[in-house]
């Protein structure tokens, strides 16, 4: 959504958190028509700040307080993404092993003859 810039000088207040994990799809700069602002789906530093001129990025960012009247609509759970990409990619790989291990049961209790 479009954010008007405020005018003067503002007190912001919020957490100041780890930047949050891309997840699994890889981050995409790119600049709003007339090159005022940069948008991204996900918060790659290196490439954020070299969008932006700088020489770096803090390793930190706020998240600002959803009562503000600053900015966008915020939602209120402010909290950090509690799972990293890893640890997601690790229970995908548990669920399918659990999943090969069951049809591999079915399948030996399905076809095996049975004793005489």
């Amino acid at each position: 959504p479009p954010v008007p810039r405020p005018d003067g000088e503002h007190q912001v207040q919020g957490l100041l958190l780890p930047p949050p994990s891309p997840g699994i799809a890889s981050p995409r700069l790119s600049r709003t028509p007339g090159g005022g602002a940069v948008v991204s789906t996900a918060l790659d530093a290196p490439a954020l700040a070299e969008a932006l001129g700088v020489p770096a990025l803090p390793p930190r960012v706020l998240r600002l307080d959803p009562d503000l009247p600053l900015g966008f609509a915020r939602d209120l759970d402010v909290l950090p993404n509690t799972l990293t990409p890893q640890q997601h990619l690790g229970y995908a790989v548990q669920w399918f092993g659990l999943a090969l291990a069951v049809l591999a049961t079915a399948l030996i209790l399905t076809f095996r003859r049975p004793r005489r």
